[in-house]
């Protein structure tokens, strides 16, 4: 059962957000892939930032964000990991990264942002219940500027548990909550020159000057191009998404439905990925071609959305939880 109380723009920003998140891993042209790599992780954290309300007790909240991500990435952690020990042995090394213990995960990299995700939105609600006599966006703005002074002096050290990584989530996640909480009407013409001027920015913040970064190897760049290239990505697919909405209303459907879908296309996309080496019988993942990433893009998101469906028809509350369906 869908839930009814959705926002559509926002399941349409995802679905944009999981199609580039499973196109930039398929390697299209360098330049797409460093445009795609400067936003595309941190809209996560923006758009869940921007989904906070805050909760009237941690307790409660810290159970719930458990549930919907440290259960699913548990799942995954251990089911990618057994299936790497099984195949290719090196049990050690294997239980290491299951547990994070430097920082590197199993070959199912990008459950990390579940992990990361947990403790970011636990962090700032713990810091939202315990602030005393400071004004709302100040205390978020506060939150932001001392992430972004952390996630400039951590650098790409590598901690347990990927909590390098923790600054520059909460950053955009700080980020989220402000949009949410200071609402600008903007017309439709302003619009247009926003989109235009953030596109620029985009290219020469975080195609140019900055090398592809890579979020998950604790690898930014330049942080302040990072910066203006992740927000101005944001910005621009933010825009694209709301006029999707509004005018394109069958495309949009299917954008926001895998939307919706977006964890467990996170987080069971590398399966397909590895299939489709065994059946061409080379690495063809990780060739560079653009048209042969768009095309398994499109066939993996159908494919997993297929198995959604079968998995949805069994009603089992238990099994979404564990694999990641909403």
């Amino acid at each position: 059962m869908e839930d009814k109380h959705r926002i559509g723009w926002i399941d349409t920003l995802r679905g944009i957000g999981i199609f580039y998140v499973t196109f930039g891993h398929l390697y299209p042209w360098f330049l797409i892939e460093k445009h795609i790599y400067s936003f595309h992780m941190f809209l996560f954290f923006f758009l869940s930032g921007y989904l906070y309300k805050q909760p009237k007790s941690i307790k409660p909240f810290i159970c719930k964000k458990a549930k919907n991500l440290l259960i699913p990435f548990a799942f995954w952690n251990v089911l990618s990991t057994t299936i790497e020990i099984i195949i290719n042995g090196d049990f050690a090394s294997n239980i290491s990264k299951m547990f994070i213990v430097e920082g590197e995960l199993c070959w199912n990299t990008p459950i990390w942002f579940l992990i990361v995700l947990f403790f970011v939105e636990i962090i700032f609600a713990t810091l939202d219940n315990i602030r005393i006599k400071i004004r709302n966006i100040l205390f978020v703005l506060l939150v932001a500027a001392i992430s972004l002074v952390l996630a400039g002096f951590i650098g790409s050290y590598c901690m347990i548990f990927k909590i390098t990584l923790i600054p520059i989530g909460l950053l955009y996640y700080c980020v989220g909550y402000v949009v949410r909480n200071v609402p600008i009407y903007i017309t439709n013409s302003k619009k247009v020159v926003i989109l235009f001027f953030a596109v620029i920015i985009n290219i020469i913040f975080g195609v140019i000057l900055n090398p592809r970064i890579s979020v998950a190897h604790f690898y930014y760049g330049n942080l302040i191009y990072c910066l203006f290239g992740g927000v101005s990505g944001i910005i621009i697919y933010l825009i694209v998404s709301k006029y999707l909405c509004a005018k394109f209303h069958i495309i949009n459907k299917f954008i926001s439905r895998i939307g919706a879908h977006s964890m467990i296309i996170m987080c069971s996309q590398y399966y397909f990925f590895r299939i489709y080496n065994i059946i061409a019988r080379q690495d063809i993942w990780h060739q560079r071609n653009t048209l042969k990433a768009l095309i398994l893009s499109v066939i993996t998101i159908v494919f997993i959305e297929f198995f959604v469906f079968l998995i949805k028809k069994l009603n089992n509350t238990y099994i979404n939880r564990l694999i990641g369906i909403r």
